[in-house]
């Protein structure tokens, strides 16, 4: 809210995964109750976020339970929880009493997440061609996969109401109508720029064609801390703010200097506003899996990702 200043459109607070007992290690639910000591009312920290002046907003992972349920797969374990089947009835009204209850609660954003891989245990950097293998199938052999999806996604949309809707490792063209703002790629990072450079700097190049056409585009955080370079994370900060996609900035207040909050205030602004008429084109997408140049209204913009030593190829 400093960095808003006034602003007439209100920013969002999200939380994130680590607000249930589960820990920050994307668990399961229930979802009916917060982290004792941290989040002892999830109604109240609402309603806290909400005389900032900001709306808030609470992440979930829909198809994860910490608990054996008639939802859930039988024998079939992911992470530290145990996955539920979309395809059956009882799954989705479990989603759909989560969904109310965080409206129930006050908060007017709500991102669902993790949902493809509990369905099929692969993400899509890992998974092979065809998501499902062979022998595997869902209790509902009657629809596709695609259509379980579909029809979890439009059961969330449905519970949500005008609650906004982001879709994180949701199927892009399935979730299309059913989502207002999608994640479209892997994690960016507050420890390594590499890691913002390969997912952020690139989802935004390479997916910025269905922005407002599928839904509003999120290429994950700008980070701002003491483990990553500010010159850096600073453009990527420019580039989202100009782009008019969803800017979602992540500080750490050891990170935060004069010039640090004057230039997250800028662009925070410029994002509330909507972004720079016209919105931002990459012009090298052809050449390069991070663009450098950058349509900008009528201006052309040279961004430069490269740390001193320049690109890894291993894996971050």
């Amino acid at each position: 809210m400093e960095y808003a200043d006034g602003h007439p459109v209100r920013p969002y607070c999200v939380i994130d995964d680590g607000w249930t007992e589960g820990g920050g290690s994307a668990p399961g639910g229930p979802w009916n109750t917060g982290l004792p000591g941290v989040f002892d009312d999830m109604e109240e920290v609402a309603a806290r976020i909400t005389e900032t002046g900001a709306r808030p907003g609470l992440w979930f992972r829909p198809l994860l339970s910490r608990t054996e349920t008639a939802a859930v797969r039988p024998g079939m374990l992911r992470d530290s929880g145990f996955p539920l089947d979309p395809s059956l009835d009882v799954a989705l009204e479990t989603v759909a009493e989560d969904v109310t209850r965080f409206r129930r609660w006050g908060y007017e954003l709500v991102k669902h997440d993790f949902s493809t891989y509990d369905v099929f245990g692969h993400f899509a950097s890992h998974s092979p061609a065809e998501l499902a293998l062979p022998g595997w199938s869902l209790s509902d052999r009657s629809r596709t996969s695609a259509e379980i999806l579909v029809r979890l996604y439009r059961t969330i949309a449905e519970a949500a109401g005008d609650t906004v809707v982001i879709g994180c490792n949701t199927v892009g063209h399935l979730a299309a109508g059913l989502v207002r703002v999608q994640r479209s790629g892997d994690d960016t990072s507050g420890r390594s720029w590499e890691r913002t450079r390969r997912m952020g700097v690139n989802t935004l190049a390479f997916r910025l064609a269905q922005h407002n056409r599928f839904f509003t585009l999120d290429a994950d955080c700008v980070p701002c801390t003491p483990q990553t370079d500010w010159n850096l994370n600073q453009q990527f900060l420019d580039l989202v703010a100009r782009s008019g996609t969803a800017l979602f900035v992540s500080v750490d207040p050891a990170a935060r200097t004069d010039r640090t909050d004057a230039d997250l205030a800028a662009a925070v602004k410029l994002a509330l506003d909507g972004g720079t008429p016209g919105g931002v084109e990459p012009l090298d997408w052809l050449s390069t899996t991070a663009p450098r140049r950058w349509r900008s209204g009528s201006e052309t913009l040279v961004y430069d990702w490269a740390e001193p030593w320049g690109a890894t190829p291993l894996a971050v």
